[in-house]
């Protein structure tokens, strides 16, 4: 039995290498599509958040205490973004603006282009950091107001 999902491999304008995730069975429930505009908002309002911060040299690993703990998620809609270790010993010192330059190769190559699943990359000297972009399901908030109370209360729905 084939699986679900697979991984395309792509080298990028910077020789570096992309994989774009694709499913083998179109109504396979495991992949689901992600936005580009979700995605560069993740990066630039989540990821980028403090652009000076972005620039300075930090520390990876997911040991507590030791610079940056991973795993960490970043999400704009429907678009997460992903950076973990390869395994629990990994660690690296790169910029948040490394993370951030893959993570919108990834969204050019691998959301933008059909079928909008997403992909993964490294990052960093060592390349034991991935950076993984995924679809979500997302719950919105539809605000309901009370005219005669004038409260308001939110209901998610899918």
């Amino acid at each position: 039995m084939q699986p679900a999902a697979s991984l395309s491999r792509c080298r990028t304008d910077s020789s570096d290498l992309v994989g774009c995730w694709s499913q083998k069975t179109p109504f396979a429930p495991s992949l689901i599509p992600t936005i580009f505009k979700d995605c560069h908002d993740a990066i630039k309002y989540k990821l980028m958040l403090d652009p000076k911060l972005a620039m300075v040299p930090q520390h990876f690993s997911r040991t507590l205490g030791r610079g940056f703990t991973v795993p960490q998620r970043w999400q704009s809609g429907n678009c997460v973004i992903e950076i973990d270790t390869h395994t629990i010993a990994d660690e690296d010192t790169f910029r948040f603006l490394d993370i951030a330059v893959q993570a919108s190769m990834i969204s050019i190559h691998c959301v933008a282009k059909p079928p909008h699943f997403g992909g993964t990359s490294f990052v960093g000297a060592k390349q034991v950091l991935n950076v993984t972009i995924y679809g979500s399901p997302v719950l919105r908030l539809i605000e309901l107001e009370d005219d005669k109370s004038g409260h308001s209360s939110s209901i998610a729905e899918e």
